[in-house]
């Protein structure tokens, strides 16, 4: 196990919430076959109960004197959301003329709650 977390931060007063940069870490280390619901990133805007939904009640991390880590609850594959099923193979490798859209309506994920009318 690594001694320290890694973190990146993001000005949230340029982001506009596409998760463009979630995608991108996770094509980049995240190619390994059991590895689909792995995220390196998400960016989420607060209020809200965060992402996966209501971590910080998790527990975990650092000791008070960052001498020892503390395990935490991991949580669901429910409270990170659902993986967004997309019709790419007709789309892309059938030659059909039809427009790339969801095959269902999509439940809760990430920045879930958020109102971006």
């Amino acid at each position: 196990m690594t001694e320290r977390q890694v973190a990146m931060v993001i000005d949230l007063n340029k982001c506009i919430g596409c998760q463009a940069c979630t995608a991108a870490c996770k094509s980049l280390w995240t190619d390994e076959p059991g590895q689909e619901y792995m995220l390196w990133n998400n960016v989420e805007t607060k209020p809200g109960p965060g992402y996966p939904r209501y971590w910080e009640e998790g527990g975990g991390g650092w000791n008070e004197d960052g001498t020892a880590l503390k395990p935490g609850v991991l949580p669901p594959k429910e409270d990170h959301g659902e993986e967004i099923p997309l019709n790419f193979d007709e789309v892309y490798f059938k030659g059909t003329q039809e427009i790339l859209k969801q095959e269902r309506e999509m439940g809760k994920g990430s920045n879930y709650d958020e109102d971006t009318s």
